[in-house]
């Protein structure tokens, strides 16, 4: 089986079409073994994008979201809080990934949430933080995903244990 490289034209193109048709690209980073340990990151500009692959470490797993759906979005504080308790109280189900813009991918910026206790926790310590709370997103979804990995040093494509 041949994996797609980071670094392969149509990986790096359909990225900058996505950022380019939505003005956003969620990326989903997963480490090698690392037990399971992956994060997300949105990216708003092709050179952020283009920097995000450059820092990228061998055997990482990259994928690329064709679209997402925002719940809310902006800086926490209490009017964040009280326009986000309306929605909670509209909801049934939640399965929502909180991003925190201003943390690196790298050292856990997302948080996934599923009840209304875990969500009002995770905001009270994010008081005065940028943050993006999105709908969990189905990284599975071949219709709506694209994946690639990080080549090894002699640029050939070996997948992780993730």
């Amino acid at each position: 089986m041949k994996f797609m490289s980071i670094d392969s034209p149509d990986f790096v193109k359909s990225g900058a079409d996505i950022l380019n048709c939505n003005g956003e690209l969620l990326v989903l980073l997963r480490f090698p073994y690392q037990a399971g340990n992956k994060a997300f990151q949105i990216i708003r500009t092709l050179p952020e994008y283009i920097k995000f692959l450059k820092e990228r470490k061998e055997k990482e797993s990259i994928t690329l979201m064709k679209s997402f759906e925002y719940v809310v979005r902006g800086i926490v504080n209490e009017t964040f809080i009280h326009k986000l308790n309306e929605k909670l109280d509209r909801t049934e189900t939640m399965n929502w990934l909180i991003i925190w813009d201003s943390v690196s991918i790298e050292i856990g910026n997302s948080y996934f949430v599923n009840n209304k206790i875990d969500l009002r926790t995770e905001l009270t310590d994010a008081m005065g933080q940028n943050v993006s709370i999105i709908v969990e997103p189905d990284w599975l979804d071949e219709q709506n995903s694209i994946n690639a990995y990080v080549a090894d040093k002699d640029g050939v494509v070996r997948p992780g244990a993730y």
